[in-house]
């Protein structure tokens, strides 16, 4: 009897210790959740009354041109800016592996845009791109490659890549880290190659980087699954 009650008082002190999260959960996620899902099949101006319309402004955006134009430019995003820094970043992981001068100093550097805010990042990149005085078309003219000075923001066709440079250049950082030191109970990833794995791996004098897919990869792949159960 005195073990049923006290696993009742148990009980009753773990929902009192859930209910607070639980209803966090349904006033900030659940409600809000629902209550798009419904907005979405009703004709409302955001004033009056919503008036249901059942799947057709579904049936409508799927027939329109630009959601197919805006989802393969998602698309381009999502494999460009994922697949980028993570190349990149295995190549810069290795070089510094390789022993460079000032690896850490290089690291730190290569961190730094992921402590910076995005406010930040967007003002170094506006004066970058900026079309009068930005450093990427006073560079371009200063090197007679004047005709190639565009306003690179000023386009759809070339703000998309300037935006995703933007991104790949912020996200650059936290990848060579990750490859470097590896994830979460993963292990270390190209600080603990064995000296066999090196006859898989070489730099050459000119910076090119070659990766044997023996024993490289599979310590790579843990690494960026460290987030995974």
């Amino acid at each position: 009897m005195a073990g049923t009650s006290r696993r009742k008082a148990r009980q009753r002190a773990g929902f009192w210790f859930v209910l607070p999260a639980f209803l966090f959960y349904c006033l900030f996620f659940a409600y809000p959740f629902l209550r798009t899902a419904y907005l979405s099949m009703t004709d409302w101006n955001g004033v009056g009354e919503p008036v249901f319309t059942g799947l057709a402004n579904y049936a409508r955006v799927f027939t329109d041109p630009a959601m197919w134009h805006a989802l393969i430019n998602n698309l381009k995003w999502v494999v460009l800016g994922t697949a980028a820094p993570i190349f990149l970043g295995l190549i810069l992981a290795v070089m510094l592996w390789s022993g460079a001068k000032g690896a850490m100093v290089y690291r730190t550097i290569y961190f730094l845009p992921m402590v910076l805010s995005p406010v930040v990042i967007g003002v170094i990149w506006n004066w970058i791109y900026n079309p009068l005085f930005g450093l990427l078309n006073s560079g371009l003219r200063r090197v007679g490659l004047g005709d190639w000075a565009y306003g690179w923001l000023g386009e759809s066709e070339t703000a998309r890549y300037a935006v995703l440079i933007t991104a790949i250049w912020t996200y650059l950082g936290f990848c060579i880290v990750v490859l470097l030191s590896g994830g979460i109970d993963s292990g270390l990833v190209v600080q603990q190659l064995t000296h066999d794995d090196r006859s898989d791996l070489a730099i050459d004098q000119d910076g090119e980087v070659q990766i044997g897919h023996g024993h490289v990869r599979p310590r790579h792949d843990r690494a960026l699954r460290w987030n995974r159960p």
